[in-house]
């Protein structure tokens, strides 16, 4: 091998060309060991083998290594007969092969070389249709839902509008593991709704979905995201609650459009100030994380209405509440508490509920007895459970059948 690396690296490039363009067959083992060398050479027209031989190679090898080597744009270039003679024997599993590991590739195979993708249908689809295909293979608990014999503007949780998807609604569907990037091609989705799974990780790919307006990934196991997340700036409705993050970067601040966030139930003990500049939102869910102070940066959401902050350890809340003109609701109570500022008792007196323990000192003359305060009402009691019961008019109950 090394002797076959030396002598192709002696010839000049152009001689290299001409010899590699009358290989009949070249092993992958050999392009993968001398990757650079033949790389250079293909360069040249007319440089790529008869056909890739696999011999030697076993397994997922055969998938990736083919995909890898299809993986060109001088390859998807060629005219169909020749393409299909590169690829060789394993033309009819290649769509198979490509599934989850190149979506180019996959799309080529199937969409210009029409090669057969068992189970699916022979006849062409849609970028988004093959996206949802390679979700259905990526989750196999989606096939119990998703029928081949039915077209996926019939498949659950699926909403699409002239051939394009704009909602994906899997909730409570057993889906788990990483979500695949090919998600980031549904261009046209508004609505991401995947709470109440066993989700890892999502991927940067998300980050391409401009036009989301909604975005839930409540009860999954994430205990990180991407950058790219902050950069939908569309998002109008954003749940991560019921998860194990511990930390949100400033650059949630970048999601200006943004009127309900839910960060409740994780590991949360501390909020960038970038929070203050989101200043379009109505609603904030922190209950039970381990919170130990707040950003005075609160203050400045002016269109706040409701918060719910109870379930922390707090020892003192921002003077800067008393900027939040349109708050209704806010709870603090299960924190460790013992007096407010004077904002607290003022927003009370503009018309505000606050849900404190008892023994917390706002300044009122019967600081001991919220209850005759009338700080709750009946209707405040059932408001304050509405994050943990569903967001985006979505609950629980709306998984699949």
């Amino acid at each position: 091998m090394d002797d076959l690396n030396a002598s192709l690296c002696a010839l000049p490039v152009d001689l290299r060309a001409i010899v590699l363009s009358h290989v009949e067959h070249v092993k992958t083992r050999q392009i993968l060991a001398l990757s650079s060398t033949f790389r250079e050479a293909f360069s040249r027209p007319g440089a790529l083998p008869r056909t890739y031989d696999l011999e030697g190679v076993a397994g997922d090898d055969i998938a990736d290594h083919l995909v890898r080597l299809l993986d060109d744009d001088r390859v998807r270039s060629l005219e169909k007969e020749r393409a299909l003679e590169l690829i060789g024997v394993h033309k009819n599993r290649l769509c198979e092969y490509a599934c989850g590991r190149n979506f180019g590739v996959l799309k080529w195979a199937r969409s210009e070389l029409g090669l057969p993708w068992a189970p699916y249908p022979p006849e062409p689809v849609s970028d988004d249709v093959l996206v949802l295909r390679v979700l259905r293979e990526t989750w196999p608990r989606l096939k119990r839902y998703w029928r081949v014999d039915a077209g996926p503007e019939e498949w659950h949780g699926v909403t699409m509008d002239r051939g394009r998807v704009v909602k994906l609604e899997l909730i409570e569907m057993g889906l788990n593991g990483a979500v695949p990037a090919e998600i980031g091609r549904l261009s046209a989705l508004r609505k991401l709704h995947l709470g109440f799974n066993q989700l890892t990780s999502v991927p940067a790919e998300i980050g391409q979905l401009t036009a989301l307006a909604e975005l839930s990934l409540r009860f999954n196991q994430l205990t990180s995201l991407p950058a790219e997340i902050w950069q939908l700036t569309s998002l109008e409705g954003l749940d991560l609650s019921d998860n194990q993050l511990t930390s949100v970067p400033a650059e949630i601040g970048q999601l200006i459009s943004l009127e309900r966030l839910y960060l409740s139930e994780n590991h949360l003990t501390s909020l960038p100030a970038g929070i203050g500049q989101l200043t379009a939102l109505r609603e904030l869910g922190l209950h039970n994380n381990q919170l130990t102070s707040l950003p005075a940066e609160i203050g400045q959401l002016g269109s706040l209405e409701r918060l719910y902050v109870s379930g922390n350890q707090l020892t003192s809340v921002p003077a800067e509440f008393g900027q939040l003109a349109s708050l209704r609701f806010l709870w603090l109570d299960d924190n460790q508490l013992t007096t407010l500022p004077a904002a607290i008792r003022e927003l009370r007196a503009a018309g505000c509920q606050v849900d404190l323990d008892a023994g917390v000192n706002d300044g009122s003359v019967n600081a001991l007895a919220r209850v005759d305060l009338g700080y709750i009402d009946a209707r405040a009691r059932a408001t304050k459970a509405a994050p943990a019961a569903g967001v985006f008019g979505l609950s629980r109950d709306a998984h699949a059948p």
